[in-house]
């Protein structure tokens, strides 16, 4: 049976650390190719809301963790809410407790808004 041998395929990824979960159940879902947002591979869902998911990322260039906002594609205005917000909260000084905006983009079927990782709230 293919599908099998393809999830224990899977499976021996994930016990290699090759993948994490959420990328096996995606690739054996069929949507392997939605992991890839921009310079970024998406690893696991950190939160979710109305205009789209958060996900922890690595950054394919160089490997830096990154959090990504995935807004849906049918939604120009979000992504010109983003990019409003984005001008505006590089208006403000820096500050040590808020993680500065890194890159917005379009790619694919998908715009997309990327912080650096940062530990803490």
């Amino acid at each position: 049976d293919r599908s099998g041998a393809v999830g224990g395929f899977l499976h021996h990824l994930v016990e290699a650390a090759a993948l994490t979960p959420f990328q096996a159940r995606a690739a054996e879902a069929g949507r392997a190719g939605r992991l890839n947002v921009g310079p970024y591979l998406l690893r696991e869902p950190a939160a979710g809301g109305p205009l789209g998911g958060v996900f922890h990322a690595t950054r394919r260039a160089d490997g830096r963790a990154a959090v990504v906002k995935v807004l849906p594609l049918r939604s120009p205005w979000a992504a010109l809410q983003a990019r409003r917000h984005v001008r505006a909260l590089a208006a403000v000084p820096p500050h040590p407790a808020v993680a500065p905006v890194e890159e917005i983009g379009t790619a694919g079927a998908a715009h997309y808004l990327a912080w650096p990782a940062v530990e803490g709230e």
